[in-house]
Parts: structure tokens; C-alpha cells; sequence
């Protein structure tokens, strides 16, 4: 909801690119494999250690459809992680040092929250918060993390909400998306 229009993205150029490139991947994967890898390749070369989120406006289960490609990711020093709307129970099979943040949706209360954190995963949660203003270090009585600070999520601690400031459209949200702020 709120990274679809935070910043430039949510301007028409931004949002056609954004089409363009899953297009690609859904018509041509191999191509865009082969893309991508040069991408990455290119990004260690410059950077030496690198990160990649493969998934930032989709939820793409890439343990299923494209294993390969992340044992490859890894092999080379890759670190690789996620954001996912979906259950646990339909992300078991990923590696483990597919590092996964599980998203808090609408329709996710408290108490699934709090049962996420108690079994070791961590939840990104959007709440409204001033910019500029420190998050407190709880959130509904669990441990949380400014989730603003990096979009780097592998050495998060476990069992930790990941508080993330709403942006974009869902600053203005109402369908319980975007949750007030209790420490």
C-alpha cells in the first residue's frame, strides 16, 4: 500500500517502469535472468558484499519459482531477502538464508502479530508516526525496530516488529492497513 506511491513512485513514469519490468519477467525469464545477474555482478564488482530484495511491489515465492537462481544469489555472497504478505506455513521451504519480514495486512490483528513475534518471525508494520520523530523501542509491549533506517532486514533481531512510517497514499489510510502508534 504505501510503497506503490512513496516518493516517485507514484508518479506515472515510476508506475509504467515498474509495469515494463514485470512484464519482462512474467514474458521473458530467462532474459530477465540474465539481466539481472549481469545487474548483480556488476553491483559486486562496484560494491564488493551486496544485498538484494527481489521483491518490492510483488510477493513472488522465489524459493518455488526460481530456487536456482537463489542458491545462485547466495553462492556468490549474496545476501538475499524479503518482505512477504503470505503465512509462514506457505514459506517453510525457503532456505533459511533467505531472510523473509512477514507484513502485517489489514486484516492481521494484534494477536496474530503478537503470535508471529512469539514464534521468532519478525512483522513490518506501517504505523503513523511523525517523520523525524524516534520510534519508541515497543510496540503494543513487543520489541521493535526502526524500520526506516534501512531497508536491510537480515540482521533485524528476531521476534521484532519492524515499525515503517506510512508513505506515499496510505499517510491518509483508513482500511486499519496503516495502525496508530502504542507503545
Amino acid at each position: 500500500g504505501c510503497l506503490a506511491t512513496a516518493g516517485k513512485g507514484g508518479m506515472p513514469p515510476g508506475q509504467y517502469a515498474r509495469l515494463t519490468r514485470m512484464a519482462f519477467l512474467v514474458t521473458m525469464p530467462w532474459h530477465f535472468g540474465v539481466i539481472l545477474a549481469a545487474e548483480v555482478v556488476a553491483a559486486q564488482a562496484k560494491h564488493g558484499r551486496i544485498a538484494v530484495r527481489l521483491n518490492c511491489l510483488t510477493d513472488i515465492r522465489w524459493e518455488r519459482t526460481s530456487l536456482a537462481m537463489l542458491q545462485a544469489l547466495d553462492a556468490s555472497g549474496v545476501s538475499v531477502y524479503d518482505y512477504t504478505a503470505w503465512s509462514p506455513r506457505f514459506r517453510e521451504s525457503r532456505p533459511v538464508w533467505y531472510h523473509v519480514t512477514f507484513s502485517a495486512k489489514e486484516t492481521h490483528s494484534v494477536e496474530w502479530i503478537r503470535d508471529m513475534v512469539a514464534e521468532g518471525h519478525n512483522v513490518a508494520v506501517p504505523v503513523f508516526w511523525p517523520r523525524g520523530k524516534e520510534f519508541p523501542s515497543t510496540w503494543q509491549g513487543m520489541p521493535a525496530i526502526d524500520g526506516d533506517k534501512s531497508d536491510y532486514r537480515p540482521d533485524d533481531r528476531p521476534g521484532s516488529v519492524v515499525l515503517l512510517r506510512a508513505k506515499g497514499s496510505a499517510r491518509k489510510d483508513t482500511s486499519g492497513f496503516v495502525r496508530e502508534m502504542v507503545a
